[in-house]
């Protein structure tokens, strides 16, 4: 997920990056400090998900646990990724993150 920092002290929101899609993160106090540092940077978010109940989507976060921010890969950088699926022969990794976008 990547944070968009839009000036609200109770909320922030997070751009989750397999879907691109939006997701709320509802603050407790302290949490706007531990969100600063990760305004627009990666990072995982784990808490209390509220999750859309068709697709599964998360929608709001809750409850914030812990707040992990991720190094910067260059781009390109799933291309030097070997031996994931297991066997000569596997999909593509843009193939398999194209399945996953389609929801297969």
């Amino acid at each position: 997920m990547q944070a968009l920092d839009h000036g609200d002290p109770t909320r922030v929101t997070l751009l989750e990056t397999l879907h691109h899609r939006t997701v709320t993160c509802y603050l407790q106090s302290g949490d706007a400090e531990r969100f600063r540092a990760v305004a627009g940077r990666r990072a995982i978010v784990e808490g209390t998900v509220t999750r859309h109940a068709h697709t599964g989507q998360p929608i709001a976060i809750r409850n914030i646990r812990r707040i992990v921010v991720l190094d910067e890969s260059p781009p390109g950088a799933y291309r030097l990724a070997r031996g994931v699926a297991g066997s000569s022969g596997a999909q593509l990794p843009e193939d398999a993150i194209r399945l996953l976008r389609q929801g297969r």
